[in-house]
């Protein structure tokens, strides 16, 4: 399990930072959620099952990629912290580039895997 650091866009005064990683089974994320960056922490973990996701994908960016995750119903959509439309992009650091494309690769792998 290879823990990939990922940040979402900027809630009004909250900052949104967390892990996404894949387990085999969920692709796993723990985010949390402070208020000006100090207090107010919230944390939540969220899993995914795979029936649940419709597609994955890197978009490659100047100075942060990310990770997007479509998904098949909007319930994702309403669990992660953020106002997301179709899907939801988790920004990671070009660092990360290749461990990002291995959680892709395997994600997609048992999606394409499940639907044969």
């Amino acid at each position: 399990m290879d823990r990939i650091p990922f940040t979402l866009p900027e809630e009004g005064l909250r900052e949104v930072t967390g892990f996404v990683y894949f387990d085999g089974e969920f692709l796993v994320l723990d985010v949390r959620s402070k208020l000006l960056g100090l207090l107010d922490e919230q944390r939540d973990t969220i899993k995914v099952a795979l029936t649940a996701i419709k597609s994955v994908r890197v978009q490659h960016k100047l100075i942060r990629d990310r990770l997007i995750v479509r998904p098949r119903s909007f319930e994702l959509l309403e669990a992660v912290p953020g106002d997301h439309d179709r899907e939801v992009a988790l920004r990671t650091k070009r660092r990360h580039r290749d461990r990002v494309e291995d959680l892709v690769g395997d994600v997609d792998y048992h999606l394409r895997s499940m639907a044969t």
